[in-house]
């Protein structure tokens, strides 16, 4: 952290860094060369094309593009159903595992939208990219559509009949031969179920995998405590907090209740901010919020848990503290780490200054010994039961207690080598793409006589089955799922299964001989438990979301745990290090893609990467000094060798990562995908084995011939040179608690700023503003897919991203500080300020851009000619211009042979209609557009309380930002109502308006961030 005095240089990139021309053409020239140009068109194709405008001029009257519509009026109208109102319904989703409660939006019945549900422990109103684009997976056109029997359609009722005649089978062989592969499930009714299978026929196997999951916490919490038990953390009780390499803030199971938990304790008013020190080879959202972040090598980490036991060993007494300090010295000897004694002393001093309000956590792709060092230290801080709370999971609510992902893809790969596999059910997941390269997955499918496959969307594996049967998507389905905290909550569907599809629950009723629906199934499982008035707690379960809340932890006593023989394990187990110049490679899960299943989703394939910002693409993120070691720039292609198996990538030179380290983000490369996915990045899961599934060390690196272009939305609205981004430290802010009011404004102030033009006085009625806090953002990017769900925002693809002519309304701005090798991150949120003296009206010469009188820069779409002068006059950059008719043009679709009137005319994909948000105008080409603060929302709610004869109050209106942040951190409201969220924000002396000194008046400001290092650090390191 520096000075105030001397405020800090942001930087977006290495090249603007650097100085590199190529990455001042976003910052001199907003639109690109050739921005204003179509594509090339013969002249033949250019006569057709103004003849048939000619013949066609005349029915311009006659609705050409008016979607056909068949009107049906409701005979009755159905109960808590208005006409041209949305009604809302609460449900779950479960992705990997990772259960959270929402609310989704229907129209029509139609699901419009999705959002956190605020009664469910887990959302606690908020959710994730990955929630939000659940919405488009509904409606992808590439879902799976028919049943397919040997590459052919079939009826869905064939496929019935043949698992009801194969079950009349399974009675004398018990089961044998019969293979069940699961994805991760955590729903109650369905391992009841399951258990029930498993009892009638007994020699059935039941198997579940996970290319990303937690089972070396689970095996390591099971060796300590002698039970199986599942890990919360309590972020709110934690004064420090310590990351080794976990992205817990940015992709991690529980993400966002993790986030409100944290950011909750980031506040500078309270004077009990928490403090982060965040430890990991490449930069993370987590590690952009660290109050110290130290990049060190994914193979380094437990050569830094030993020197830090040891430390601390030095500073506390323990029983056992001699056969532990053996340890570390050995550890020590086999672990080298060029890592600063002092600081790891003054980390360890901070943590036994806060014990029993401490916490370390381990991600998951590191070893059973690092997991284990840093169990036992939080053991030794007097963590357990306050900011580590155990919950024993009941037998009947996970069937699959106890199992790892790793030993069942082993075992499954083992029985079909040895012919024991008869028929293999995969439900869902997709093994041939994502399973460990060494067990040759895809060979080994095609030794197994019958594999069925159950899927949303087709792909690799179900290229490789016999069966394939569309699974019914979350929102289409009942059921019931269980969180991490042991929150019960029922799953409903909000429309009628698009196509001939089943839910798990329907195929697992299947083998027992017996058709019955998912609705039927599940209220048969809970009717069991609550027979008395059930059908007033299902209606309550359905209204509410929840069945239950957090279960109680387990406590576990410092008697119950077998610390003897956890340490003797850790003893005998071998260290595993690596030299300083071996060269490693971290294998991530896309913060995007996740790890696979999202690559047929546009939105997520066209959000930028939070740290790299890169769309459409992966590549090998490397350090400066990495690349020069192996002679690579940006975008040069890398071969990457790992015992028999090759990739070619291209390379992309990371700030803040760690040297002799590269990152390859797995989710990429798909070869069976939709349109969307087709021909995007590069498939690195085949130099992932079974020993190597987080990192590994035996690769070699060779510059291959050609480069790749890689799109990145980094240079794009730079607001370069100007105090945008405002921080300081703690101990700053309380030197000069006015900091942030400063900026870079002169000493000598300037006279006072008049306009040219009489301002308008906004000071009655309602008058909307948005304070965005800077401490809480953490830069996860779910307000650009909120908005983009919420505003039908459409995708624009590769091609047009690299001309900067990307859609989002609200762009999430990453700044480095510092030097490039090892830089602090930070992130801005920026989205129309809604300038009470806006630019952009000023040279509007169609009025397309006016002031409503409630202080908002609206948008009259039916004026705009599309001169574009407001975006050039618009000093934020965060106007959007449509250059073609996105809306109706799939940017990865398959291009015609010829350039044809009607490629311009067709509409869009009539799934794709249907998710469309009816209350915001979907824009054509040659319109403008930008935020609105959701004006749709204001109305709609100004409407509903004056029909009710309510008066508004604060939090009646949320935008679709602030309504998704996990981080709470955006507030809207009437900023004429002092008592307001939003007012109270804006009076805090944090608050700053950027680019004050142009006399915009804005009304979105932002608080300034404030960051909490430990001082005795910050003078060690200078």
């Amino acid at each position: 952290m520096s000075s105030i005095k001397k405020p800090k240089t942001y930087w977006r990139s290495i090249e603007s860094l650097n100085g590199v021309p190529s990455s001042k053409d976003f910052t001199h020239r907003e639109f690109q060369d050739g921005a204003s140009e179509l594509n090339d068109v013969s002249r033949r194709s250019f006569l057709k094309l103004m003849g048939a405008s000619a013949g066609l001029a005349g029915m311009s009257g006659c609705g050409i593009r008016r979607p056909k519509q068949t009107l049906v009026p409701y005979a009755k109208m159905p109960e808590n159903v208005t006409q041209g109102h949305s009604q809302y319904y609460a449900t779950s989703l479960n992705v990997a595992g990772d259960v959270t409660g929402v609310l989704v939006r229907s129209y029509s019945g139609r699901p419009i939208k999705i959002e956190g549900n605020p009664f469910h422990s887990s959302s606690q109103g908020a959710t994730n990219v990955f929630h939000q684009s659940r919405l488009l997976d509904l409606y992808d056109p590439d879902r799976m559509k028919t049943v397919s029997n040997n590459a052919q359609p079939a009826s869905l009722r064939a496929f019935k009949d043949h698992i009801l005649s194969m079950s009349k089978d399974l009675a004398l062989s018990k089961g044998d031969g019969v293979v069940f592969l699961m994805d991760k499930q955590v729903s109650p009714s369905l391992s009841y179920f399951l258990f029930h299978l498993k009892k009638k026929y007994p020699k059935m196997t039941f198997l579940r995998y996970e290319p990303f999951n937690q089972d070396v916490l689970e095996s390591v919490d099971y060796d300590f405590t002698g039970k199986h038990r599942s890990r919360i953390y309590n972020f709110e009780q934690a004064n420090v907090v310590m990351s080794l390499d976990s992205d817990f803030l940015g992709i991690h199971e529980n993400q966002v209740r993790y986030t409100k938990s944290f950011i909750a304790r980031r506040d500078s008013a309270s004077n009990n901010m928490n403090r982060l020190y965040v430890l990991e080879p490449h930069m993370t959202v987590t590690g952009g919020k660290a109050d110290h972040r130290f990049r060190i090598k994914a193979s380094q980490m437990e050569g830094f848990l030993w020197r830090f036991l040891q430390s601390f060993l030095r500073k506390k007494s323990l029983p056992n503290s001699t056969q532990l300090i053996n340890m570390c010295r050995k550890g020590i000897l086999e672990t080298p780490l060029d890592f600063d004694h002092d600081v790891i002393d003054l980390i360890v001093a901070d943590f036994l200054k806060n014990q029993g309000k401490s916490l370390l956590i381990a991600g998951s792709r590191q070893s059973e010994k690092v997991h284990q060092l840093v169990l036992l230290l939080n053991y030794y801080l007097n963590n357990f039961n306050k900011t580590i709370l155990f919950r024993s999971p009941s037998a009947e609510s996970d069937f699959f207690v106890g199992q790892d992902s790793l030993g069942s893809i082993q075992r499954l790969s083992k029985m079909i080598q040895q012919e024991e596999v008869r028929t293999l059910c995969v439900i869902g997941g997709n093994p041939v793409y994502n399973a460990p390269s060494d067990l040759s997955f895809s060979r080994l499918l095609s030794q197994v006589p019958e594999v069925i496959h159950l899927t949303e969307s087709f792909n690799e594996t179900s290229q490789q089955s016999k069966w394939v049967v569309p699974l019914k998507h979350d929102l289409e389905m009942w059921g019931d799922v269980e969180s991490g905290d042991g929150s019960l909550s029922i799953v409903q569907p909000l429309i009628r299964p698009m196509w001939d599809s089943l839910a798990v629950l329907e195929f697992i009723r299947l083998f027992f001989g017996k058709e019955q629906s998912d609705y039927a199934l599940t209220r048969q499982y809970w009717r069991r438990f609550y027979s008395v008035d059930f059908e007033s707690k299902w209606r309550r379960w359905l209204h509410d979301g929840v069945v239950s809340g957090p279960t109680k932890p387990t406590n576990v006593s410092r008697q119950s745990v077998k610390l003897d023989s956890f340490i003797s394990k850790i003893e005998l187990a071998p260290n595993l290090g690596s030299a300083r110049d071996d060269i490693e490679i971290v294998f991530s899960r896309s913060t995007q893609l996740f790890d696979g299943r999202f690559a047929n989703n546009a939105w997520l394939q066209e959000l930028p990467d939070t740290v790299t910002k890169m769309v459409w693409d992966n590549a090998a993120l490397m350090s400066q000094s990495t690349a020069m070691l192996l002679g690579v720039n940006k975008g040069d292609l890398l071969g990457i060798t790992v015992g028999l198996k090759e990739v070619q990538i291209p390379v992309f030179i990371a700030p803040g990562h760690a040297d002799f380290s590269v990152t390859l983000p797995l989710g990429y490369g798909r070869q069976e995908v939709g349109r969307i996915g087709q021909r995007t990045g590069v498939d690195v899961y085949p130099l992932r084995s079974t020993g190597s599934m987080g990192y590994l060390l035996n690769a070699k690196f060779k510059k291959s011939q050609g480069a790749y272009e890689l799109v990145t939305s980094q240079e794009h609205g730079s607001m370069e040179g100007r105090a945008i981004f405002r921080e300081a430290d703690l101990e700053e802010y309380k030197k000069d608690p006015h900091f942030a009011k400063k900026g870079e404004l002169p000493e000598v102030a300037p006279p006072p700023l008049k306009s040219l033009y009489e301002e308008v006085s906004y000071d009655e009625g309602l008058q909307w503003g948005m304070s965005i806090d800077l401490a809480k953002c953490t830069g996860c990017n779910t307000c650009t897919i909120a908005c983009q769900s919420e505003n039908n925002i459409p995708i624009v693809g590769k091609d047009e991203m690299s001309n900067g002519r990307e859609m989002h309304w609200i762009r999430v701005d990453r700044y480095f500080e510092g030097n490039q090798d090892d830089p602090d991150m930070v992130v801005q949120p920026v989205t129309c300020l809604q300038c009470e003296n806006a630019p952009c009206e000023q040279v509007c010469p169609v009025a397309a851009t006016v002031h409503d009188s409630e202080g908002l820069n609206a948008m009259v779409y039916n004026r705009c000619v599309g001169t574009r002068y407001c975006s050039d006059n618009c000093p934020a950059k965060v106007r959007r211009f449509n250059f073609f008719d996105h809306n109706q043009r799939n940017p990865q679709s398959v291009k015609k042979k010829k350039v044809h009137m009607f490629d311009y005319l067709r509409e869009p994909d009539g799934s794709i209609r249907e998710m469309m948000n009816p209350d915001v105008t979907v824009r054509m080409r040659g319109v403008m557009e930008k935020c609105t603060f959701c004006i749709q929302r204001i109305n709609g709610t100004k409407s509903t309380l004056k029909a009710s004869g309510k008066t508004y109050k604060d939090g009646d209106i949320k935008t679709a930002c602030q309504q998704a942040c996990p981080a709470d951190a955006i507030s809207f409201g009437d900023i004429l109502d002092k008592k307001s969220k939003v007012s109270t924000d804006k009076s805090s002396n944090l608050t700053y308006s950027i680019l004050e000194q142009l006399h915009l008046k804005a009304r979105t400001s932002y608080k300034a961030s404030v960051m909490n290092p430990n001082i005795n650090i910050k003078k060690v390191l200078g």
